[in-house]
């Protein structure tokens, strides 16, 4: 039963995906987490993160784990669980920057998201390309960043190529 339930977390998130003026839509498959960039009717932009099998799949730390990391993996999932399993935050349209292959946008102000209240936060997503012996890969990143009792803390995600559309990886 649980796997006909992804499937249809699946489907439903890829129908439900955007079109863009400008803008970027990554999701696993089958959907663990997304993250939606897109325009609004008043010309800003929205990140939408949603984490479709729960908080308990929600990325907490990039990079090398130790024992001292530890505690920051607990602050960050109840940060997470504070902010949702889905949440959306808006950048002013000043605030966002579009490069081939790459767009970043800030908000430097005190915001609530969910039952948090957060310090500041910021996007970046990018085309990323390695090269190893066997051939090159392509791979979109994604990092939200945000500020709690000015600590900073991030939820980022690499995506395949193919798991990611929008006019800003070309």
């Amino acid at each position: 039963m649980r796997s006909i339930t992804i499937l249809a977390v699946a489907a439903i998130a890829s129908l439900s995906a955007p079109t863009f003026a400008k803008g970027f839509f990554c999701s696993t498959a089958p959907a663990s987490t997304s993250y939606s960039l897109s325009e609004n009717s008043e010309g800003n932009f929205e990140l939408t993160v949603m984490h479709h099998l729960g908080i308990e799949h929600a990325p907490l730390l990039n990079g090398i784990t130790t024992g001292y990391t530890l505690n920051i993996v607990e602050d960050r999932l109840r940060y997470t669980k504070q902010m949702g399993e889905r949440f959306t935050v808006k950048f002013p349209k000043d605030k966002c920057r579009f490069r081939e292959n790459m767009v970043t946008c800030s908000w430097g102000k005190t915001s609530q998201i969910g039952e948090l209240e957060i310090d500041g936060y910021s996007m970046i997503a990018y085309k990323n390309v390695s090269t190893s012996p066997i051939g090159e890969f392509e791979e979109i990143r994604v990092r939200f960043d945000y500020r709690v009792e000015r600590w900073p803390h991030e939820m980022s995600m690499e995506f395949s190529d193919i798991d990611c559309r929008g006019d800003v990886f070309q």
